[in-house]
């Protein structure tokens, strides 16, 4: 093969590369807008739900149309169908951690606190070292009020959170601040100081992380008692 035939075969790998690299962008942008347009047109959201459900009628083992499905309703507000839906996806998929996840958060928000706190612990039991299952599942066990359950999951998240810390801090990336703990951890521990009527610790967890936004506080059913320690406004 001539070196110039070689070139010509570089040249075009390279635009066909390129054309892949482009129409995935593409396809990420629509996609983004597709999500848009379901969140803010109820019509376009109803026509999705539709072709949804032709979906999964015909290809009922198929759990990718039911698990769309689910986010749609999500985003419409209708979070016991979610629920429905990511039951069902789960009794076919019964490893999948992010799934149980938003079951749990689903739940949550139906006031369904002792059910959510269950798929949240599913999900810890199936991913132990993802931290970001344990918000969720420590807002469950905290309205639930499984208090020993909930400081056995914080004793879990600070020793998974103190493991990354040392790690990072041993081969720190170049010129980045060294790392800090999660900040969201403090505040469930200060949380549950103060279910337990622990006023004293609650105060002194809260002065481990950055002084909490009152009002995202106030939108967290499981964090809102902590606004009473907060410094007058």
């Amino acid at each position: 093969m001539t070196p110039l035939l070689l070139a010509g075969l570089f040249a075009l790998l390279l635009v066909v590369l390129a054309l892949v690299i482009r129409f995935y962008h593409w396809q990420i942008a629509e996609e983004a807008k597709n999500w848009l347009k379901v969140e803010t047109d109820p019509v376009f959201r109803a026509e999705r739900l539709r072709a949804l459900d032709e979906q999964i009628a015909s290809r009922p083992e198929d759990p990718r149309p039911r698990r769309e499905r689910a986010a749609v309703r999500r985003l419409a507000g209708d979070r016991a169908l979610e629920a429905e839906d990511l039951r069902a996806v789960l009794a076919g998929s019964p490893e999948d951690d992010t799934c149980w996840i938003e079951l749990a958060e689903a739940l949550l928000s139906l006031g369904r606190h002792a059910e959510a706190a269950e798929a949240a612990e599913r999900a810890t039991e199936i991913d132990p070292d993802c931290t970001d299952h344990y918000p969720p599942l420590l807002r469950a066990l905290l309205l639930a009020r499984e208090t020993a359950k909930a400081e056995e999951a914080l004793d879990l998240w600070e020793q998974i959170d103190a493991e990354r810390q040392s790690s990072a801090a041993e081969s720190p990336p170049e010129g980045e601040a060294p790392p800090t703990g999660d900040p969201a951890l403090p505040l469930f521990r200060a949380a549950f100081l103060l279910l337990q009527g622990d006023e004293k610790e609650a105060r002194a967890a809260l002065r481990e992380t950055v002084p909490p936004d009152r009002e995202a506080l106030l939108s967290d059913p499981a964090l809102a008692p902590l606004v009473r320690l907060l410094p007058p406004v």
